[in-house]
């Protein structure tokens, strides 16, 4: 089924895995490779037994109706949309990157690359590079931040004056390679957009995997001391470096213990106060369109982890161009 109007149509498949012979993964693999890599059209697989509620065997509306969302914002429409910070200058482009690594299936590595190109954070520029097995480090980010830039330009006729890179799955042992390699590779793709463009510039390192938990006192589950903390903490002193780095647990955790996200600003040459910084990272974390809550990272570091894993996954091959300017990948 193809459904489609003047500005996107979407390639809707709907499979039943009790069918003999059905390879559900296969196909999904093979259908994501002629639409996104052959054709450019966003496709959306459906698992037709999730359709229906288990106990009562009738049409589950809430599932139906995230289905139909989802499909709305491959097209490119925007579900919501977050207040912004009001010290940001109108040009802002925010950024996010991921690298997926398949190390035992000796497959590349991919890199996700998702960039904002309008006001509100809602309209993405989304890319991929592949590299070398393993390799978390990105030498040509650059020539993504390059592209995104003209996507920019193109869309906006003017270049943003502010740019926030969000870099995610960063070890603290590789924080020096970034700080070396990509920050001096995505200065370079500013250059060769302008020769003398030189836009208000951040690099955020974002670090999820980490050992601290913070709790609040009181009204834990049964009675307890201490329960996890309320969507929005933010820890950024006694606990934190002499660098600017800062904590933020934005998920709401009902069960199991929370995990916050470390985010290390490793370099800053913005005028931007710590606390627009703050609000900003937690703000985005409710822009992402597969969830109605907040998740841990800003939204265009999750985009980018889905893209990545997507096309890592599937034909590890460049998008159709006529998908960059869309969430296909969603």
């Amino acid at each position: 089924m193809c459904i489609r109007d003047r500005y996107m149509g979407i390639i809707l498949l709907l499979v039943n895995p009790k069918n003999r012979g059905t390879n559900k993964d296969a196909l999904y693999r093979e259908l994501k490779r002629i639409t996104y890599k052959e054709a450019g059209i966003p496709s959306q697989f459906v698992n037709t037994e999730k359709l229906f509620d288990k106990k009562t065997g009738k049409t589950s509306l809430s599932v139906c109706s995230k289905i139909i969302l989802q499909m709305n914002a491959k097209v490119g429409g925007s579900l919501w949309q977050i207040i912004r910070p009001q010290q940001l200058p109108p040009h802002t482009m925010l950024i996010g990157t991921d690298v997926f690594h398949k190390i035992g299936a000796r497959k590349q590595s991919c890199v996700g690359f998702c960039a904002t190109l309008d006001p509100n954070f809602t309209k993405y520029y989304s890319t991929i590079r592949m590299q070398n097995t393993g390799e978390e480090v990105m030498p040509t980010v650059g020539k993504l931040v390059e592209a995104a830039l003209r996507a920019y330009l193109a869309k906006n006729k003017q270049l943003p004056s502010l740019i926030i890179f969000y870099r995610d799955g960063v070890a603290d042992n590789q924080i020096n390679s970034i700080i070396k390699v990509e920050i001096d590779s995505i200065k370079q793709g500013f250059a060769r957009v302008e020769p003398t463009y030189n836009p208000q510039f951040a690099h955020v390192v974002i670090t999820k995997k980490i050992n601290d938990r913070f709790f609040e006192l009181g009204g834990g589950r049964d009675g307890g001391k201490y329960r996890n903390p309320t969507s929005g903490t933010l820890v950024c002193s006694e606990i934190v470096s002499d660098n600017f780095d800062f904590f933020i647990c934005a998920q709401n955790v009902t069960q199991g213990t929370a995990t916050p996200t470390r985010y290390n600003v490793v370099y800053n040459s913005t005028t931007l106060s710590a606390e627009t910084f703050y609000l900003l990272t937690f703000q985005q974390c409710f822009n992402y369109y597969n969830w109605t809550g907040a998740i841990r990272t800003p939204a265009c570091t999750q985009y980018a982890h889905k893209l990545g894993f997507l096309i890592g996954q599937t034909f590890q091959d460049q998008p159709h161009i006529n998908l960059e300017n869309t969430l296909f990948y969603l």
